[in-house]
């Protein structure tokens, strides 16, 4: 499984042989997003996309309206009439804890804590391999590519099923990551940790230290891809305060056993 970050809360799953794409936006407010050399061009065709909440900053209807026909867009039940019109033939809404199988993969749906209205996703894939290792992976190995570095081959997970938590862009709530950690053992998560703050005043987003608070209540997982620190930054007005830098010095203090797996946009991780 390959995990890839670009911004805000757009990420790249990729396994089995998919590509989920989770809230991809490239412009907010007409203004093109940094990274801006990762054009929509350049994002490959999915295979599922997912949409956490229908802010500006995960929710861009015009990408919608270029994906491939039929793509299959999952986003909140309660959300859909912000995508009616759009022409989406593949559009789903989805619930709390709904279950959803998709091609071999097992898609749960988890509530989120942010303004209202906001889901994360499990993405639960299965073994494509028989053996302890498949050729060319190591068992258990984590492998970081650098920006730039070619997606377009695949290859199967290792030895069995991994099990990876979209966190969109959820607030730090205990008895909802303590439900998570209940139930599945998670490989990796993609965290919110950027801070975001407007006028210098917290907007209710994680931050590095509560990101490694978090990180604890889930268990430790063995791999955390930082979310939500990259896009757009208006001087005193709008900026992040969290890094992957920050968010791995938290979890050094907090003396856990996670891993940051990607240091800055454009960076894969591979479990």
């Amino acid at each position: 499984m390959k995990l890839t970050y670009i911004r805000w809360s757009m990420t790249i799953i990729e396994t089995n042989g998919l590509t989920l794409i989770t809230d991809p936006v490239f412009r907010v407010l007409g203004i093109h997003q940094a990274p801006r050399l990762y054009t929509f061009e350049r994002m490959p065709k999915p295979d599922l996309v997912f949409i956490s909440h229908t802010h500006i900053d995960h929710f861009e209807p015009d990408v919608l309206r270029r994906l491939p026909a039929g793509t299959p867009v999952l986003m909140a039940a309660d959300k859909l009439p912000r995508a009616a019109g759009l022409g989406l033939s593949g559009l789903h809404g989805v619930r709390e804890w709904e279950p959803i199988q998709f091609r071999g993969l097992r898609l749960t749906v988890v509530p989120a804590v942010h303004s209202g209205g906001e889901v994360g996703l499990i993405v639960e894939s299965s073994p494509t391999s028989s053996g302890p290792a498949a050729a060319g992976g190591t068992s258990g190995a984590a492998r970081r590519s650098r920006p730039g570095e070619r997606r377009g081959s695949r290859r199967p997970d290792p030895d069995g099923g991994k099990t990876v938590y979209f966190a969109g862009d959820t607030s730090l709530d205990r008895k909802l990551f303590r439900i998570i950690a209940q139930r599945w053992r998670l490989d990796a998560v993609l965290l919110p940790i950027g801070d975001l703050r407007m006028l210098g005043l917290p907007f209710q987003h994680m931050g590095p230290k509560t990101g490694a608070q978090g990180l604890r209540v889930l268990g430790e997982p063995r791999i955390v891809v930082p979310t939500h620190y990259s896009g757009m930054t208006l001087g005193p007005l709008m900026a992040f305060r969290g890094s992957p830098r920050k968010l791995s010095q938290a979890i050094h203090a907090a003396e856990l056993g996670t891993v940051v797996g990607t240091t800055r946009p454009l960076e894969s991780v591979e479990i």
